[in-house]
């Protein structure tokens, strides 16, 4: 084939046309592919026709590259530059090579059609569509539809022979694309229907001849092509796979361990011909993971489509998708829009894409309080039912805003001091396990010394003086335990205690006691600190205990801690000693540190210590009933410094202790909301939203309108509120001026008489109901004081400079001349703020007619464009960049240095190309690369060393309806792109091929069913059934071990089917005191939606009910593809005090 095809879309026409002339050919290719998500769900992904004509033909060498002078024949080039290029792109680079010589085998001249006259290439006829109708008024002139694109040369060939001949080949391509969606289809069926093409293409002249070159007729036959379910028309038809095996997620899900038949219909002898060839692949990345083996996924460059459903700040839009089940936080992601205005322009595409769905970070904190207090119950749902949460610090960022905040006198509070709040999280779930309210677990922290309970039972870097005291318990007083700051080299400061200022005395005896501690449910631990002994190492000694005071009375619990003083210390060290049996379980108990010197005299600081801290042992956690954190109250004085703690910092606390407030957090972003990246305005200020609350004029919304950073709304500026759903959809109210953070009024607003509108209805009718705020400037007077040419100044109705920044950027606005000579006229005003905010630019020069003291007034005639619309289709996923990089850090991916990566296989490597998008880490020795390929066929079965344009897909006959996929070419657990594709060729003529490819995709998902496993036995540690285990005894109701226990369930819940002693088994927790139990499995992994899990209760152990959504009693807290989760929401009517919380676990094959 000719290396010179300049666009890859068309290589495989032209590979399947057949060989109607040597050098000449017109191929009119049509081309579109659906994608198919159900049964009958099918969407158009988008479309090309394209026209591609080459008349003669050239080869390059294998040693095709330019030279920029003559070289000839030799070792690495046998030929040698053979041809100079005098105009064109040789090797379809896009790079005009005119000026370099390159190595050409053969060359074939144009015949019949003149080159480098793409403006004479005409569509002549075409059966009556949208084309005819375009080029009704344009002559035939194919630029009109078509992007025209010119890809002929001009080689002077042979320079190395005798003869020099100048070679011209003529290469013309006309494509016009669609775009997804239903609407693009529509056009494209409108476009180009079946019948006869005429294109008119210029004739060859003579370079010598001053003619102007004829026309050459090239028909074109376009047949019935094969179209995807629904098609065209009021009766659905039209090819689709019609497999049943579709999961929830809108992948066909099958066990790669077993046979699957392939299944589609709607092909036919009406819609195909007998010449089109069906080819069938899977493609996905493919990549070696961490353990050196080879897999492949789905690619992530589409993983949802979606619909806009509304507008708001910041460039966020409403989506139909819940993207917290979607996407998943803190990776990044791209939209694409497939439609409205900014499809296929440089803002339809959104990178990257952040900030998403519920969990997004982007909300408004503040603090509310009352003198009731709150416990953290009823601060939760008292922050629920305001449309917010208990606020989620789990980034540092967020921890040191809302730090900052209170140190500010921020969030609602007053000056200089803050309450003791609730924050939202806890580890009530799990002693130890703490957690957001969001679900997700703790990182980022910000505990207070000695806190949480359960890993720390005290801490102290002695920074604050808390509670320490001393004792002297000699006679003659020489040494006291002083608290001093020491600075080290850097200049930092160190609060530590010590024996004495300078140097201890002698016959000393003295103790250091910290606060007292509680041990109660304490399960063992460490005592540590950081000392510096520097004592005489002889007679001075140093020790610790563990006291008890009771009524007076000291009593020493386990044995005393010595600490060796014959050891002298340059800097602090660590010291640690197991906290005595003893301890265990007693409340209000003192360290106590004691340093005693003998009688000689000397020059010794003695004993120094820092950062006590008794932790639980490795492994332990205390179960404790301070299950939830706060954040306790502060107060900044006049130097700076914070009366408790240097900062906010939290501490846990029981749950039903009273505090007087709690952090609220209001999300900015619903489920289903995203932020797009772009620098540029998006919504043209408009603001869609919900009502919360109302009261008379007052509106409480959804949205943080905002008083402060951030904001929707722009102060000074006028809106017009729409209600656009329920009873009320269609009421207006204009001008809304007031707002404040989540509210705004419609006190104010007046009707076309000028008249105050009343309250609207704050009834039910209002809650819940949708609105749009969109800019508009509400009408005033204006008096000219300056007029110069197309500027003028103007004041306001007070005399002050106008301010025109307010009027919305792309509005359409006019002047309307109220008074002089020219009033009763308009003009346009064509730009506005320049040079000051009081100035106008004019379309019109009125200088001499418009003058001082004249007004008039500014009318909106047309607001701004809004880029996106309600309604605009888009798609969301990971660029393959992002992608590898995410599973890299995950551990799943192998990385290599590019010598071993692009090295062929027989000497180690892998063949494939080191491209930036591999790049996941920084070696030793440079970049280290991901070993994958992206979007590759994988099926038919390639090695990630095979060169993508060495597989190829597997040709299917296009009526058999069906193929049959063998077992054991992928695992569960893999996901990949299956594509059924028809390529057509069709000759119309000997010059002239009508050529398509129509292709169906649809994800793969291979899933581990029951079938498979009973057959097959389990996967990796996962027992199955001994060999030979008869059929019948591997059924799913079939208990084989006798262990009580079906076969299904032990598979469904992971245990062994042959092993009486592995029962399936659940978590399961009862607190008979707080009334609750809670019950949690592990669903088995890669199942999708082959198995259905369920939780049954019974009161009686002989009636079960099984729970499902309304469920009175209990509750379904989580249920995903890992975890079912209930737990009960209220006794058990005229049962016992406590609950009777029998469960068990039915499982149920879908």
């Amino acid at each position: 084939m000719p290396t010179n095809t300049p666009k890859s879309l068309l290589a495989a026409a032209l590979l399947l046309a057949p060989a109607l002339s040597p050098a000449q050919n017109l191929s009119f290719e049509n081309t579109k592919a659906w994608r198919q998500t159900g049964p009958e769900t099918i969407f158009f992904l988008g479309g090309e026709t394209n026209m591609f004509f080459v008349d003669g033909f050239w080869e390059l060498s294998g040693c095709g590259h330019p030279s920029l002078s003559i070289i000839g024949p030799n070792l690495f080039c046998p030929l040698g530059t053979t041809g100079f290029i005098a105009q064109g792109d040789i090797d379809g680079d896009g790079v005009n090579d005119q000026g370099s010589f390159w190595s050409i085998q053969s060359i074939t001249p144009a015949a019949s059609v003149e080159p480098f006259r793409s403006d004479l290439f005409r569509l002549v006829s075409a059966p009556p569509s949208g084309f005819t109708q375009i080029l009704r008024g344009t002559d035939g002139d194919v630029s009109a539809i078509f992007d025209v694109q010119d890809y002929s040369v001009v080689v002077w060939y042979n320079v190395l022979g005798g003869l020099v001949d100048d070679f011209e080949v003529t290469q013309y391509q006309a494509l016009r694309s669609y775009g997804p969606g239903k609407q693009e289809l529509d056009r494209h069926y409108f476009d180009v229907p079946w019948g006869p093409y005429k294109f008119a293409l210029p004739a060859l002249v003579p370079n010598s001849s001053p003619l102007e070159p004829g026309e050459l007729i090239f028909p074109v036959d376009h047949l019935v092509t094969p179209d995807a379910y629904s098609g065209r028309g009021m009766v659905p038809q039209g090819w689709r796979n019609i497999n049943e095996e579709w999961g929830l997620k809108g992948s066909l899900e099958f066990d790669p361990r077993t046979f699957y038949d392939f299944k589609w219909g709607g092909l036919s002898g009406n819609n195909t011909l007998e010449s089109d060839v069906l080819l069938y692949s899977m493609r996905g990345n493919q990549y070696i993971n961490g353990d050196g083996i080879e897999a492949t996924a789905y690619a992530q460059d589409t993983i949802a489509r979606g619909t806009v459903t509304g507008l708001s700040c910041f460039n966020t839009i409403a989506t139909d998708l819940n993207l917290d089940n979607v996407l998943e936080q803190g990776k990044i992601y791209e939209l694409i829009f497939t439609s409205g205005r900014l499809a296929g322009t440089e803002d339809g595409i959104q990178y990257p894409v952040t900030s998403f769905g519920d969990s997004g970070d982007i909300s408004v904190l503040r603090v509310v309080s009352r003198d009731e207090g709150y416990t953290w119950e009823q601060a939760q749902d008292t922050a629920e039912s305001a449309g917010g949460r208990l606020a989620v610090l789990n980034t540092q960022d967020k921890i040191d805003f809302v730090n900052e905040q209170l140190l500010a006198a921020g969030l609602d509070t007053a000056e200089g001091e803050w309450p003791s709040m609730w924050i939202g999280l806890s580890d009530s779930e799990e002693e130890g396990e703490w957690q957001w309210v969001t679900g997700e677990p703790l990182t980022d922290e910000n505990w207070s010394s000695g806190s949480p309970v359960g890993e720390v039972i005290f801490e102290d870097d002695f920074e604050d003086d808390e509670g320490w005291t001393q004792e002297v318990n000699d006679a003659f007083g020489n040494t006291e335990w002083v608290r001093v700051e020491l600075i080290d080299g850097d200049g930092a400061s160190n609060t530590v205690w010590t024996t004495n200022e300078e140097f201890y005395g002698p016959d000393s005896d003295v103790s250091l006691l910290s606060p007292p501690l509680d041990f109660v449910g304490f399960p063992g631990g460490e005592l540590t600190f950081e000392a510096i002994r520097d004592a005489d190492g002889a007679g001075d000694t140093a020790f610790v205990r563990f006291i008890q005071n009771t009524n007076g009375t000291i009593e020493q619990l386990g044995p005393t801690l010595v600490i060796d003083m014959t050891v002298f210390d340059a800097q602090f060290v660590t010291l640690a000693a197991q906290v005595p049996p003893e301890v265990i379980g007693e409340n209000k108990v003192h360290i106590e540190f004691t340093f005693r010197s003998d009688a000689t005299e000397d020059f010794f600081t003695g004993l120094t210590i820092d950062n006590i801290g008794v932790r639980v042992q490795e492994g332990e956690v205390i179960e404790n009933s301070r299950d939830y954190a706060h954040i306790p109250e502060g107060q900044v004085i006049d130097d700076g410094l914070v009366v408790t703690g240097s900062v906010p910092e939290w501490v846990d606390e029981d749950g039903s202790e009273n505090l007087n407030a709690f952090l609220l957090e209001i999300p900015l972003l619903n489920s289903n909301e995203i932020v797009l990246p772009s620098a540029n305005d998006l919504t043209g200020g408009v603001v869609t939203g919900s009502v919360v609350a109302a009261d008379e004029f007052t509106l409480e919304t959804n949205r943080l309108l905002g008083s402060e950073d951030p904001v929707c709304l722009v102060a000074g500026q006028t809106y017009r509120l729409e209600i656009t759903s329920g009873a009320l959809a269609g009421e207006d109210r204009f001008p809304i001026t007031l707002w404040d953070e989540l509210t705004l009024s419609t006190e104010g607003a007046v009707d076309e008489d000028g008249q105050p509108e009343p309250p609207l209805p704050f009834g039910e009718d209002l809650i819940g109901t949708t609105f749009v705020l969109t800019p508009e400037n509400a009408e005033a007077i204006f008096t000219v004081e300056y007029v110069g040419r197309h500027f003028l100044e103007a004041s306001d109705a007070l005399g002050d400079p106008s301010d025109f920044s307010l009027l919305v950027r792309g509005g359409e606005y006019r002047l309307e001349i109220f008074t002089g000579e020219l009033a009763g006229t308009s003009d346009s005003v064509r730009n506005w703020g320049f040079p000051t905010n009081a100035y106008l630019e004019t379309e019109t020069d009125l200088l001499g007619r418009l003058q001082p003291g004249d007004t008039f007034s500014i009318d909106l005639i047309e607001p701004p464009g809004i880029s996106i619309s309600i309604g605009d289709k888009f798609a969301i996923g990971q660029t393959f960049e992002d992608w590898i990089q995410d599973k890299y850090d995950a551990g799943e991916v192998l990385a290599v240095s590019a010598a071993i990566l692009e090295a062929p296989p027989l000497f180690g490597g892998y063949g494939i190309l080191a491209i930036p998008e591999l790049v996941v880490d920084a070696g030793l020795f440079g970049p280290l690369y991901a070993v994958a390929r992206e979007d590759a066929i994988v099926f038919p079965p390639y090695p990630i060393e095979t060169p993508i344009n060495n597989r190829n897909q597997f040709v299917l006959g296009t009526l058999d309806n069906h193929y049959e996929l063998g077992p054991f070419f992928f695992n569960p657990g893999d996901s990949l792109d299956a594509t059924l594709n028809i390529a057509r060729s069709s000759v119309s003529s000997q010059t002239s091929t009508d050529t398509g490819s129509y292709s169906l995709s649809f994800q793969v998902e291979f899933i581990d069913t029951y079938a498979g496993f009973a057959i097959l036995g389990g996967l990796g540690d996962d027992s199955g059934f001994p060999f030979a285990t008869p059929s019948s005894e591997r059924a799913p109701d079939y208990d084989f071990d006798r262990d009580g226990a079906s076969n299904l369930l032990e598979y469904a819940l992971q245990s062994d089917v042959a092993d009486a002693q592995d029962r399936p088994a659940f978590e399961y927790a009862l607190d008979e005191v707080a009334g609750g139990c809670t019950a949690t499995l592990t669903k088995r992994a890669f199942t999708g939606t082959s198995l259905e899990y369920f939780f049954e209760y019974s009161t009686d152990l002989r009636t079960w009910t099984t729970i499902l959504e309304d469920d009175p009693i209990f509750e379904i807290v989580q249920d995903d593809e890992t975890t079912l989760e209930v737990s009960n929401l209220a006794d058990f009517p005229g049962q016992l005090a406590a609950p009777a919380c029998f469960l068990r676990v039915r499982v149920r094959i879908r």
